[in-house]
């Protein structure tokens, strides 16, 4: 019940003030495998994401450690993105990544070159069945010096 209210609430709270949300991030990658938790999201926003993967399979089946999802189709038979592609969205952060390797600038830089150009080994042929998505903190916020990015790297 408390998720439903958090989740719910957070939304209204947005929109009581002008912002139009239309998608949820799971904090610290916590709820994106947790049916229910997916089920009250789904009940309010069209899409969620949560982190933990340089690249997003839009087939759930490509998954290293195989996700619960049973249906990995990237649509549903009426054209619209199926469960597992709208709510469990993966995405690389940048910014947690410096802090966890201690990297510089041009450390940095190289992974997310890297991380970019793991796409290319799935997608062939014009067929594309995995994309990068890159997560950005408190960019250029010099207050939070170990979790974000400055705006020259950026």
């Amino acid at each position: 019940m408390i998720l439903k209210f958090e989740i719910g609430r957070s939304k209204q709270c947005l929109e009581d003030h002008g912002i139009d949300v239309k998608s949820f991030v799971d904090p610290s990658n916590k709820g994106s495998s947790d049916r229910k938790v997916i089920n009250i999201v789904a009940k309010y926003y069209d899409l969620a994401r949560t982190a933990g993967s340089p690249i997003t399979y839009l087939h759930c089946d490509g998954w290293r450690d195989h996700s619960e999802q049973k249906d990995c189709r990237t649509y549903t038979k009426k054209a619209d993105l199926s469960f597992a592609n709208r709510y469990s969205i993966r995405g690389w952060s940048h910014d947690l990544s410096r802090l966890s390797n201690t990297y510089s600038d041009d450390d940095l830089l190289n992974r997310f070159i890297q991380v970019v150009n793991t796409q290319t080994e799935y997608n062939k042929d014009g067929t594309t069945i995995a994309i990068p998505i890159i997560i950005y903190h408190r960019a250029g916020d010099d207050e939070a010096a170990n979790y974000n990015t400055n705006i020259e790297l950026f």
